[in-house]
């Protein structure tokens, strides 16, 4: 019997690296980053509303209540090219919607009145409220993973915000497991006297089943030297 630090020495003189694989960001949870991964963008890359509500130029709200003319409607992915945007009116505006340069806040539509045609803001408005600035989630250039590091599966949603088809990743090795011991039987089999059901290579199955490439579990095997030495 050994000790695991010496286990730790004997695998890192003996194994090595594999190479490298660019597979889909979608199957990349639980592999490991072959390279650093900075972002090339910003998230999100433009202002944009963190809110469904109105979006306004809090410096011409100095008198409340203000009534204010609702110009236009902004749903997110829309562009504003079309839009007439005037800091004496106000734009409605739906979460993740591109908030024009000439409002500076959003007010959640739960906290005016709106009729349709106007709304009326009651409550003090601060500039930068409820906006959502370029960069604030992910800024361009920030490292995402080192090299060396795992790639956890909710991490695949920040690579796919960053517009990442692939990402190139460290093989992972094909395991050969053998079972052993004269009085195992497999699940699923008779169990006669004296023997007793094999959980030992289940459980190593389902431990490292992440980090293989696939797994070739070979049927049991006697305690039979020759025969260990053939496997």
């Amino acid at each position: 019997m050994i000790s695991l630090a010496e286990a730790w020495r004997l695998l890192e003189r003996n194994v090595a690296v594999l190479g490298s694989t660019n597979i889909p960001v979608t199957k990349a949870g639980g592999w490991v980053a072959a390279e650093e991964i900075r972002a090339s963008i910003n998230v999100a890359p433009f202002r944009n509303s963190a809110m469904d509500g109105f979006a306004v130029a809090a410096g011409q709200l100095d008198k409340l209540p203000a009534i204010l003319e609702v110009a236009a409607t902004l749903f997110a992915g829309r562009q504003t090219d079309t839009v007439v945007c005037d800091e004496n009116k106000a734009i409605k505006v739906m979460t993740g919607a591109l908030v024009p340069d000439v409002y500076d806040a959003v007010i959640p539509i739960e906290d005016v009145d709106y009729d349709g045609r106007t709304v009326t803001i009651s409550q003090p408005v601060k500039p930068g409220q409820h906006i959502r600035l370029p960069g604030e989630d992910i800024t361009a250039g920030e490292r995402i993973f080192n090299k060396g590091e795992t790639i956890e599966t909710l991490a695949v949603g920040v690579l796919s915000s960053l517009g990442l088809e692939t990402v190139r990743v460290v093989r992972k090795p094909t395991v050969k497991i053998i079972n052993t011991g004269d009085e195992l039987v497999p699940p699923g089999r008779p169990l006669g006297k004296g023997r007793l059901y094999d959980s030992n290579g289940p459980t190593v199955q389902s431990m490292i089943g992440r980090f293989c490439s696939s797994i070739d579990c070979r049927p049991h095997t006697a305690d039979d030297l020759d025969r260990l030495t053939r496997e």
